[in-house]
């Protein structure tokens, strides 16, 4: 929050602007976080052998209002003005150094992410926690499984609400709940600036800490390796 105040005010925002963003920000992010524990708690129930108490604490999820938060917390983070972002202004406030900003060539740069990547980063974090903010996320191989369930159930489990995207066309809202819980693998050093795709180089973020930090280093972005995972090269994020 601090940064996105820094953000505004580098834009010359007026106070109550900023006031008033920083409210609907917090507001947000705090249906984002609920929707987190929430779709982690669905999850233990269903690894449980618990379905109908799953389907049950699904069945009370607000939708819509989760994908508005969600919406809301990365497009906050994301938003350009004036030729600046929230990621710029991370840099500006906190990048150690130009050294660290070189992107490499696409032709040098290690293999893009698969899902085995994030399934696996999921299972190093502790409890499945963002390394970022601590909130817990769900790994791809459980919304998988949470999906498999929901379809199974049908009627029974809401499927049918529906958002406009982007292009106009309508889709459902109901995996973007659970996206917007999953963890997915982060490299440490951006693989645009070289930084490797593999255990050494990755570990679990949630979708809102993985968009808000682009390609800025680890600890421009505010994380902190765990224990687990001590062979990181990002040795400033210790």
């Amino acid at each position: 929050m601090a940064i996105r105040i820094a953000y505004l005010a580098d834009l010359n925002c007026s106070a109550s602007e900023i006031a008033e963003t920083r409210a609907r920000y917090l507001d947000a992010q705090r249906i984002y976080e609920g929707n987190c524990r929430a779709m982690t708690s669905i999850v233990e129930m269903m690894t449980s052998d618990n379905s109908d108490g799953a389907l049950t604490a699904w069945a009370g999820v607000g939708q819509s209002e989760v994908n508005d938060a969600f919406r809301t917390v990365l497009g906050e983070r994301e938003e350009v003005r004036g030729n600046t972002n929230l990621v710029t202004v991370a840099w500006r406030h906190f990048e150690p150094g130009p050294g660290d900003t070189k992107a490499y060539p696409k032709h040098l740069r290690d293999r893009p992410l698969r899902e085995r990547d994030s399934n696996e980063a999921w299972e190093r974090a502790d409890n499945g926690a963002c390394n970022g903010c601590g909130l817990p996320t769900i790994s791809p191989r459980q919304r998988r499984q949470l999906h498999a369930l929901l379809q199974k159930a049908g009627g029974q489990a809401r499927l049918t609400e529906m958002y406009d995207q982007q292009n106009g066309k309508p889709a459902p809202l109901w995996p973007v709940v659970t996206i917007a819980a999953k963890g997915v693998a982060e490299h440490v050093i951006a693989r645009s600036r070289g930084g490797p795709t593999g255990p050494s180089n990755l570990t679990n973020s949630c979708a809102g800490c993985n968009y808000t930090r682009s390609d800025s280093c680890m600890h421009t972005a505010g994380y902190r390796r765990p224990l687990k995972e001590t062979n990181w090269f990002d040795t400033t994020s210790a």
